[in-house]
């Protein structure tokens, strides 16, 4: 298969045809078109439009694509999982610009995960691993921190449990999404190594 790629560059009067083949570009020539209108010598040169044919047998639509931004029923939707620590931003939690340092949230997610993580081990939990966190509106001083809990897949050793944190602001009762990660706790033994989860969580007797 060859892919072949068009390039107008805001700089050059003529556009280039670059055709690939396998892993290099076989060739290159310019295509003798219309002009294309004088620009300012001081401006940046800028890619104003890339024609792709498919590439190695997939049309666009299957080319994998960057991670969209968050949604609206990201941001907004429901928590998911269980409400397992509540608690007040105070002033000694902020930052310069009178912000909640995202450090708070996140230790007090981990605590989440840890009170969650030790009710399904049956016994003591650490945290080996955060996935990418991101951060979609500040904390401000007042507002309550809600965060939700949900086991997400168990292993032998391990867990992944998925922690959202959510504002409820100031004085009212509106509630919104301000960030969420995936956590990875493993169970350990009481000399610090790895134990195995019990399959079904049992009751305390």
């Amino acid at each position: 298969m060859r892919a072949q790629f068009q390039l107008f560059s805001e700089t050059s009067a003529a556009p280039l045809l670059l055709v690939g083949r396998g892993g290099g570009w076989a060739r290159a020539k310019c295509l003798a078109l219309a002009p294309a209108p004088p620009r300012s010598r001081s401006a940046f040169p800028a890619l104003t439009r890339l024609a792709a044919a498919p590439i190695d047998g997939q049309s666009p639509s299957s080319v994998p694509r960057a991670p969209a931004m968050p949604s609206s029923i990201e941001r907004n939707g429901p928590p998911r999982g269980q409400l397992t620590v509540r608690t007040i931003a105070m002033p000694a939690d902020t930052n310069a610009n009178g912000d909640i340092f995202g450090g708070w949230v996140m230790s007090q997610m981990d605590q989440a995960g840890g009170i969650a993580g030790v009710e399904r081990a049956q016994g003591r939990v650490v945290t080996v691993k955060v996935d990418a966190m991101t951060f979609l509106a500040p904390m401000k001083v007042g507002d309550v921190l809600e965060v939700y809990t949900q086991v997400e897949s168990i292993g032998r050793t391990s867990m992944k449990i998925n922690i959202e944190a959510f504002a409820q602001r100031f004085q009212t009762t509106r509630r919104e999404k301000v960030t969420y990660a995936t956590f990875t706790f493993v169970a350990i033994d009481d000399g610090g190594r790895p134990r195995p989860i019990p399959s079904v969580a049992q009751p305390d007797s």
